[in-house]
């Protein structure tokens, strides 16, 4: 959708968007080969808890901090998940060496 259209969904004016992106509270949406800008259905929900932030009387700046941590925290849960993969995968390769292991000697 373009900036227009988001803003009309929001609430906004265009110039905050903008603002927002300036300041890189909101993701810069990816562009049109005219180069309108095109958000997708997430810049929504941004802008929605941006709004509700201020709403709950955090600043710009705090809510900035917020969404930093909010993704370093969901970064870290992905590297919990990634390590926990690997201790799986880690465990099944060892099975399979001891069955390798297991048919060699009974061969």
């Amino acid at each position: 959708m373009k900036i227009g259209e988001l803003a009309k969904i929001v609430g906004t004016n265009v110039e905050t968007i903008r603002y927002y992106e300036r300041i890189d509270l909101l993701e810069n949406p990816t562009r049109t080969p005219s180069g309108y800008r095109n958000y997708g259905t997430e810049a929504v929900t941004q802008l929605r808890f941006i709004q509700n932030s201020q709403q709950l009387g955090f600043s710009l700046t705090e809510i900035k901090e917020l969404v930093k941590k909010d993704i370093n925290r969901e970064l870290a849960d992905k590297i919990s998940n990634l390590n926990e993969k690997l201790r799986e995968l880690s465990q099944f390769k060892d099975n399979l060496v001891a069955l390798v292991s297991e048919e060699t000697t009974a061969a």
